[in-house]
């Protein structure tokens, strides 16, 4: 973290990094891993900075991929003075959550183009539309799934799967057999 980061996320200064966690469903694997995995490695920044974890604010946001419900459950929390107030950060399952949370935001005056007032919003997909609030500033960042290595592993899994070897062999490509994935590190778009 750059110096000062830290406390420049805590708006109420009170030692803690309250977050909103928007999430698709329950029975989704991709929504599971990036609940988890989102949560966990900006815990694992803040510990290595050896600042306190992450603390979610109320519950998951059941959004259902949706900006109108997003928008609809954050409405809620807004209006909440003493829940807002703890909120330092919000992550969404997907960018059209994120949008909604923004829409929300917005209304009182949060996360404005140009507006000094402002929490950041994660999504991912890095769709155009998260794009253009990125660059608005509106948006913090938005996590783009890599097209071309998923590409590139599939041209390699049937490749080995025809000359009759595993899935991975002569690859880096690590299978999970708990989960049954190989996972393709995901690409960072900050704008």
């Amino acid at each position: 973290l750059a110096e000062g980061a830290y406390e420049k996320l805590d708006r109420n200064g009170d030692g803690k990094i309250g977050y909103i966690m928007l999430r698709a469903d329950l029975d989704n694997p991709e929504a599971n891993g990036r609940t988890t995995y989102s949560i966990q490695e900006a815990n694992r920044l803040l510990v290595e900075n050896n600042k306190p974890e992450l603390q979610i604010v109320g519950t998951e946001l059941m959004a259902s991929w949706s900006t109108a419900r997003a928008k609809e459950l954050f409405d809620a929390v807004v209006a909440n003075k003493e829940q807002f107030d703890q909120v330092d950060f919000v992550f969404a399952n997907n960018d059209d959550m994120a949008i909604g949370a923004i829409q929300s935001l917005n209304t009182v005056g949060f996360n404005t183009k140009g507006g000094e007032n402002y929490i950041p919003v994660l999504g991912v997909d890095a769709t155009a539309v998260a794009q253009s609030f990125i660059k608005d500033g509106q948006m913090s960042g938005s996590i783009l799934q890599d097209g071309v290595a998923m590409a590139k592993s599939l041209a390699a899994f049937i490749n080995n799967t025809a000359l009759g070897n595993s899935f991975t062999h002569n690859t880096d490509y690590v299978y999970e057999t708990g989960v049954n994935k190989v996972r393709i590190p995901y690409a960072k778009y900050i704008g």
